[in-house]
């Protein structure tokens, strides 16, 4: 199991993707929080936004088809997104997760 962290623009759009994602069964529980403050560093210069941030559990051979997913909609090239393994997790919460994804 893996969780994907994924930033987009706003509310609306956080949840037109994690709607997208369930229906797909490309994950099963989906998490957001409505306001990250982003800090870069772009140009020479230190930039800030704020973005909403979704926490997409999934399999971890999952993780393309949900990035390809995120492309389509998003019509992104370059999303902003990257996975951390779920390393150690409860059994039971574990096979919750499992429950109605996609088999690979």
């Amino acid at each position: 199991m893996i969780a994907i962290l994924y930033k987009t623009e706003n509310r609306k759009n956080a949840s037109e993707l994690a709607n997208s994602l369930l229906k797909a069964r490309l994950s099963n529980s989906i998490d957001q929080l409505p306001t990250v403050k982003s800090f870069s560093f772009n140009n020479g210069q230190i930039e800030e936004h704020e973005e909403v941030l979704l926490i997409i559990k999934t399999k971890a051979l999952l993780y393309s088809q949900v990035e390809n997913k995120i492309k389509e909609i998003t019509k992104s090239d370059n999303p902003k997104m990257y996975s951390l393994p779920m390393t150690q997790i409860d059994e039971r919460y574990r096979d919750l997760l499992r429950t109605g994804v996609i088999e690979v």
